[in-house]
């Protein structure tokens, strides 16, 4: 796998044959493996192939950065083992070796990119984004039958008042929603984003019953999901893949946009 993984990785970087890179890293792994047996044992060797360039791929994706890292990640590894191992008046090699597996767990959980913290924060917070345009959205629906209310808005998404008096304060902050003689209001600025959304969901389905063969029975769901995902940027590029319609599956009219400004229908 870590022979792999550098394959592609250079081959992507460098244009250079995979053939020709997998069996010098084999070469090298060898004269490497070779060599440090009867140095240092098993263990640490095996520890240093490994641990160091594991790490080095959670925190980077070019090939230059992960081999420095890995570099770096080893040196750090073996001096501080070495350090532990003579306070601690033990063997150095298993307390390398435990070093290395140290920095490979902070490495997922705290990667940048990779890690678990990260992926679990990316993940909150598109929930929050989720969450906060299903109410605007809600509210835009209810403010055309003048029923707008946190009651009302409660009833329809069938959520929790206290998860949903959150979302009202982030819009209230955001000034797409305000407070008129305690009634609760949308503005300009949280219709247009509002129609943004009803303007992606609707051509989502547009694009999901012509390009993807799906019934309208299937759509609908899967453009609420696909709706909160993707910029204004990649909506208009699916807007101009359909050659702008006019209406969705449903019959709908599909807002226009022109010169980054929705024209209301």
């Amino acid at each position: 796998m870590f022979a792999s993984t550098f394959q592609s990785i250079v081959a992507e970087s460098m244009g250079i044959s995979v053939k020709i890179i997998h069996y010098f890293l084999m070469l090298l792994l060898s004269f490497t493996i070779v060599a440090s047996l009867q140095t240092v044992g098993v263990i640490l060797v095996v520890a240093m192939l490994i641990s160091p360039a594991a790490t080095a791929l959670l925190l980077a994706n070019r090939l230059p950065n992960v081999l420095v890292l890995s570099i770096l990640i080893g040196i750090l590894s073996c001096g501080i083992g070495l350090m532990f191992s003579i306070i601690l008046e033990t063997t150095p090699g298993p307390v390398m070796t435990l070093i290395a597996t140290i920095f490979y767990a902070l490495a997922i959980l705290f990667s940048p990119k990779k890690g678990i913290i990260f992926l679990w924060w990316r993940k909150r917070k598109l929930v929050n984004k989720i969450q906060y345009e299903d109410v605007l959205k809600a509210a835009y629906r209810l403010s055309k039958n003048d029923d707008l209310s946190i009651q009302s808005i409660a009833n329809r998404l069938h959520i929790k008042r206290e998860l949903l008096q959150s979302k009202i304060n982030f819009l209230l902050k955001k000034g797409w929603l305000v407070f008129k003689n305690n009634d609760l209001v949308i503005t300009e600025d949280g219709r247009f984003e509002a129609k943004k959304l009803v303007r992606a969901h609707r051509l989502w389905e547009t694009y999901l019953v012509e390009k993807l063969g799906l019934t309208q029975e299937q759509i609908h769901n899967e453009a609420e999901k696909l709706e909160h995902l993707f910029s204004a940027e990649f909506i208009d590029e699916i807007d101009n893949a359909l050659d702008y319609p006019n209406l969705d599956p449903h019959g709908s009219p599909i807002m226009n946009l022109a010169s980054k400004i929705i024209v209301y229908q």
